[in-house]
């Protein structure tokens, strides 16, 4: 009996905060943004940076997808909880089943919502278990986005990141996904690098990179583009067969200060 395999459209974008206005405000980029999503196929896809209304917004417009939600907050009490950013994970409702989810805080106290070590800002990694249902493949699918400023928080949040991975997942295939805030030559990218257990997608892919090697723009259409802080981690268990930084920039407005990742993913 021949082998189901399971083919997957895999991404991450970091969707941009709305606290910009004019031309880089969401209203101004939200149709962009969903036209985008649904132009790739992503079948499950994890966005950082956006509120809960431009989550709402995606889905709402997208209709075919779902989405779960850890929200962190900014280190000000003046924010109000509708403005507070999220990590949001997206899959097609048809094609998977949710068997599971969850979250936890990246400091010395994961169970409970917390800043860590020297970050600017309390943040989190949610995380779901998914069935697809064509192949009944199980995989789990975490979504972070590091600090931008503490160099410790990010270096601790990526070994407690890479210890409830390995305990939650007991042995499953697992894809990380985020925007990371460092280059491939961070301290931080690199331990995640050596750790054998997640590999960088952009690396292993079986055909060459799409692309610019940068995912950070600044919302600025003559960036140098090389500022790589956004990643696809896989397994050893899941074979990328393409990987591509959706650069193209097709609209007069800029769809984030970040661009988004996609893998054709094999499993």
């Amino acid at each position: 009996m021949a082998r189901k395999v399971c083919t997957l459209n895999v991404g991450s974008f970091n969707i941009g905060y709305d606290n910009r206005k004019a031309e880089q405000g969401w209203e101004k980029r939200k149709e962009f943004v969903v036209s985008l999503v649904r132009f790739h196929e992503f079948d499950v896809f994890g966005t950082q940076e956006g509120c809960s209304y431009q989550l709402k917004d995606i889905a709402g417009n997208t209709y075919d997808y779902v989405y779960v939600n850890g929200f962190w907050n900014k280190n000000n009490p003046d924010i109000a909880p509708e403005k507070s950013q999220h990590n949001g994970i997206f899959w097609l409702k048809d094609k998977f089943k949710l068997l599971d989810t969850g979250n936890f805080w990246l400091s010395e106290t994961p169970d409970k919502k917390s800043f860590g070590w020297d970050a600017a800002e309390s943040r989190g990694c949610v995380w779901v278990k998914l069935k697809e249902q064509k192949s009944g493949k199980t995989f789990f699918f975490f979504c972070v986005h590091l600090d931008h400023r503490g160099v410790e928080a990010r270096q601790n949040s990526v070994l407690l990141i890479l210890e409830k991975m390995q305990e939650i997942a007991k042995g499953m295939p697992v894809f990380c996904v985020g925007d990371f805030n460092g280059d491939p030559e961070s301290a931080h990218i690199q331990t995640i690098r050596s750790s054998g257990f997640l590999f960088d997608s952009r690396l292993v892919t079986q055909t060459p990179p799409y692309g610019t090697i940068g995912t950070f723009n600044g919302y600025k259409k003559d960036s140098s583009m090389k500022g790589n802080l956004d990643y696809i981690w896989v397994t050893k268990d899941i074979q990328v067969k393409k990987y591509g930084v959706l650069n193209d920039m097709p609209y007069l407005v800029s769809l984030s200060d970040h661009f988004p990742i996609l893998i054709k993913a094999e499993m």
